[in-house]
């Protein structure tokens, strides 16, 4: 039994269904599927009493006692692997790093590139998710850090919440990120050079595109936007965009009235897509990195030092005229 099949196992216990593994692991369902029933079949046990795509598996008597010895057998190949990096011969050198739906802004676009460009031996892989998917994904090791930001008065609550720092490696990247409405270059708003509570009757003309949520989650609109203009979430016009739509949101944005609320520094939007600043905006954005404190691989003590090198860059505000600025080079989502 190869130590991928004790993987594919291992994320669909922590998982808990084919579906949500299968994610993780950036692979389909059926391979997931079928790791799991070589394992069963070498193995000559049943490890799971039910899976279905949808619904949570439950573990037979001999999986609750083969699980634990599969995520010893997981944490020692990870610490071989590491000691292997530590003395610069073979190993994998790969990197996985995540941000959420969101497109990705300005920091982690900078980042990344300075990354690849000062480790081309390093192969860099991006994977995107929701908040609690990446938190999921960083349990089970299938991400190496992620990128998230924090926002509003508790910030610092949810910080150490979702990542006590006795258990992770924390990076402020920056601590000056800026609100942004993103629309396609025909809405009449593009005619400001930022935007402000004096344009609040043209904002409320638009429909609000939100897409923080991940699939089975209460769709919301977030409460900093509707304070900021004033009234209540039912008041506003919205269309909310759940995951599976991510690849359509350029076109989305560019062939409507919409207006895409992104509480980041975003001078690189899609093409036919501008990101206008709003200039009295109050609610501060911190924006993260996080990663194990255990993890010790040379890849990612690499990208630690490019995050912070940035941030020691990056500690001055962003200008108005800078942050407005649209990027015409074909960028597209994702990239």
């Amino acid at each position: 039994m190869t130590i991928e099949t004790l993987q594919y196992v291992y994320t669909a216990y922590k998982c808990g269904s084919y579906k949500e593994a299968a994610f993780a692991l950036s692979v389909t369902y059926s391979v997931v599927a079928k790791q799991v029933s070589r394992a069963e079949e070498e193995l000559g046990v049943r490890i799971f009493e039910r899976a279905s795509k949808s619904k949570e598996m439950k573990l037979t008597p001999a999986g609750e006692n083969l699980m634990g010895e599969i995520g010893t057998i997981l944490e020692s190949y990870r610490r071989i692997q590491n000691s292997i990096q530590a003395f610069g011969h073979g190993g994998q050198k790969k990197l996985y790093i995540s941000y959420g739906y969101y497109m990705t802004c300005e920091e982690e676009i900078e980042i990344m590139l300075r990354f690849t460009h000062q480790y081309p031996h390093i192969t860099l892989s991006q994977k995107r998710g929701s908040s609690g998917e990446r938190r999921k994904q960083m349990a089970l090791h299938s991400i190496d850090g992620m990128f998230t930001a924090f926002m509003g008065e508790n910030w610092h609550t949810e910080l150490e919440y979702e990542f006590p720092d006795a258990e992770y490696d924390r990076i402020l990247v920056s601590n000056v990120c800026q609100m942004h409405f993103l629309m396609s270059g025909g809405n009449p708003l593009v005619r400001y050079p930022a935007l402000s509570r004096a344009q609040r009757k043209e904002i409320l003309k638009q429909t609000f595109l939100i897409m923080n949520m991940a699939d089975g989650e209460v769709r919301k609109v977030p409460p900093f936007l509707a304070e900021y203009l004033g009234i209540g979430s039912d008041q506003m016009k919205v269309r909310f965009i759940d995951s599976s739509n991510l690849p359509l949101l350029p076109d989305i944005l560019a062939s409507g009235s919409y207006l895409l609320p992104l509480a980041r520094r975003c001078t690189r939007p899609p093409e036919q897509v501008t990101a206008v600043p709003v200039t009295d905006w109050t609610t501060q954005v911190r924006l993260y990195f996080i990663s194990r404190k255990l993890d010790t691989s040379q890849a990612l003590k690499a990208f630690r030092k490019c995050v912070q090198e940035y941030a020691g860059q990056n500690r001055t505000q962003v200008t108005v005229q800078t942050a407005v600025q649209p990027w015409r080079s074909g960028w597209r989502c994702g990239n």
